[in-house]
């Protein structure tokens, strides 16, 4: 009896895992997916031999280079931006603890 459950056992746990383990997919180079996109042709071509590269550069980690380089916030005039202002105009003891916090 003993014998006859961890025979059951076993070929349990064989076929969960033998489910569990799937091959890859064979990927072929003359996928479906490779189809050109028609606005693609409509795009303007782009003469990269006759353009700066200078504006190509990945942006800097470093925010001191960020700021060297004319990194600037955008103007935030708007409804919503004077809203939370306000808010934490009105709230100074919130801005305390939320300072206090970080400083932790």
């Amino acid at each position: 009896m003993m014998r006859r459950l961890l025979l059951l056992i076993g070929s349990a746990a064989i076929l969960v895992l033998s489910g569990c383990a799937s091959t890859s997919p064979e990927w072929s180079s003359s996928s479906a997916d490779t189809r050109r996109d028609p606005r693609a042709a409509k795009a303007p071509r782009v003469d990269l031999s006759k353009q700066s590269v200078s504006n190509l550069m990945a942006p800097s980690n470093d925010l001191w280079v960020q700021i060297r380089q004319g990194f600037q916030l955008p103007e935030l005039d708007s409804p919503l931006v004077d809203k939370q202002t306000q808010w934490l105009v009105n709230r100074p003891d919130y801005v305390n603890r939320s300072m206090a916090r970080s400083s932790r």
